[in-house]
């Protein structure tokens, strides 16, 4: 499916170049492109899927508005090596974070960390179309849990967890989502970090959940 998705984004271009009549590529174009690499499995599905989200934000930074990336981009991108599944439409940002989450890297976290970021920045540059949310957070926290390698990484990925646990749940005092909640407390159990470190944030968010 990717690979077609790839003949099918060649053949659009090859016929805008020639210009011809009712041929232009648009988001919806680009998001079933990832969607179709999100699907397929292959290797190379999270790099093809995060290429073609680059090539959406630098075409939307270059003002060709009928490109700008949306949450679903990021979401089926994310989700591509993450849960080998789609999202629904409103989650397409969020694939390309599902994506990295499950990629194999011992960086994952930090890829999935990136993606939010780029989110973000997004946001904050007017594209109303981005909107960044707990679930996006979550999936992040999710692949901080994922990152079994050395203890530095895990290290590095328990405080980006513990970070955006509480950007979510605002230090205890707004209620987080019970997945959010069992997102961050197996992160925790599953990193190698300091025993009363993690005891204090598991505890921590039972006592925020209860």
């Amino acid at each position: 499916a990717g690979k077609n998705a790839d003949r099918m984004l060649a053949l659009s271009r090859k016929l805008i170049n020639e210009n011809a009549k009712g041929n232009v590529l648009t988001t919806r174009i680009m998001n079933s492109a990832i969607n179709a690499w999100a699907s397929c499995g292959d290797e190379n599905a999270s790099r093809r899927a995060e290429e073609y989200l680059t090539q959406m934000e630098t075409a939307y930074a270059n003002g060709i508005s009928n490109l700008r990336p949306e949450t679903r981009s990021y979401s089926t991108s994310f989700c591509v090596t993450h849960f080998r599944v789609l999202s629904c439409d409103f989650y397409f940002i969020e694939l390309v974070l599902a994506a990295w989450s499950k990629s194999g890297s011992p960086l994952r976290f930090k890829n999935a960390w990136q993606v939010l970021q780029r989110m973000e920045r997004q946001q904050q540059n007017g594209n109303r179309y981005v909107k960044v949310d707990e679930y996006s957070k979550s999936l992040v926290i999710n692949a901080c849990g994922s990152s079994n390698f050395s203890p530095e990484i895990q290290a590095e990925a328990f405080q980006v967890a513990v970070q955006l646990f509480d950007e979510i749940s605002a230090n205890g005092t707004r209620p987080a989502s019970a997945l959010t909640y069992s997102r961050f407390i197996e992160s925790c159990a599953r990193l190698r970090v300091p025993q009363e470190k993690k005891f204090q944030h598991i505890e921590r968010a039972f006592r925020f959940c209860c």
